[in-house]
């Protein structure tokens, strides 16, 4: 709100000024003898006088500003003080109102942003808590179709390991059939005729004490898986020395190399 203002009397002043001046320029005739400042030289001017003409040059274009401006002069009237600053106050009102309208758009820009991040998270969340049930139940299904592969295998080693054994049964049935058929013991008078030729022939050994090429095979075998490292058998007079051959020139044991007396079945499981 504009303030009143009066009428001033300008040409009182300068003409002080004026009068001013004039009682320092005979002032400062006296030569004093202090530290002077670095004034601009002029000629019959000292610098006293010098800084109160550029005070007066400033002081004369205040009043010539002064003077061309408008000046705003209020009737001394309560109703007129009562209307400007109504005025005032409802521009103030308005402007308040600007500002805060401008607030409430800026706030609620501000809560769509917010509104907008907080679906864009909830998505990203979904997407990424999806991606991870799926790769959780890959893994889960990855582990029981391992776990599957691991009992289906052990079940088919089961399996293998039956029907292994199921063979060797067999196996063995057949062997001691073929053997028991086809490879008897000797009758009293062929182990004599035998034992007649023989000179180291040891006259205690009978055909009793003979073992059957079925059980010299299952000696060797046992003695092959029991005694890996050392599967030897030591032959001594109850081996029948026809199935002793018969092995021999079969491939089907091998004379130790140091001790002829040792042989030892040929590791075909090997």
């Amino acid at each position: 709100m504009s303030s009143p203002i009066k009428n001033v009397t300008l040409h009182n002043t300068e003409g002080d000024f004026v009068e001013s001046l004039n009682r320092l320029q005979k002032v400062d005739t006296v030569p004093i003898l202090t530290e002077t400042l670095a004034f601009p030289e002029k000629t019959g001017v000292t610098p006293s006088c010098v800084l109160l003409a550029e005070k007066v040059e400033h002081t004369k274009a205040e009043i010539h500003i002064v003077q061309n401006s408008p000046l705003s002069i209020l009737p001394d009237s309560k109703e007129v003080h009562y209307g400007v600053v109504k005025e005032e106050l409802e521009k103030s009102l308005s402007e308040l109102n600007d500002t805060l309208t401008f607030i409430n758009a800026e706030a609620r820009e501000l809560e769509k942003e917010i509104h907008e991040e907080e679906s864009w998270n909830d998505q990203i969340s979904d997407v990424v808590l999806d991606s991870l049930s799926k790769r959780l139940n890959e893994q889960n299904f990855e582990t029981n179709d391992a776990e599957g592969a691991k009992e289906k295998l052990k079940s088919e080693i089961a399996d293998k390991i039956t029907k292994a054994n199921m063979y060797f049964k067999q196996l063995l049935k057949d062997s001691s059939q073929f053997c028991g058929k086809y490879f008897k013991l000797p009758s009293e008078e062929e182990f004599n005729d035998v034992q007649k030729k023989l000179r180291s022939a040891d006259k205690t050994v009978t055909v009793r004490n003979m073992l059957s090429l079925k059980d010299i095979i299952s000696e060797l075998m046992n003695k092959c898986f029991d005694e890996p490292n050392h599967p030897y058998i030591v032959l001594d007079k109850r081996y029948w020395p026809p199935y002793v051959e018969l092995l021999l020139r079969c491939q089907i044991v091998v004379r130790h190399t140091d001790d002829p007396r040792r042989v030892k079945l040929i590791p075909f499981h090997l």
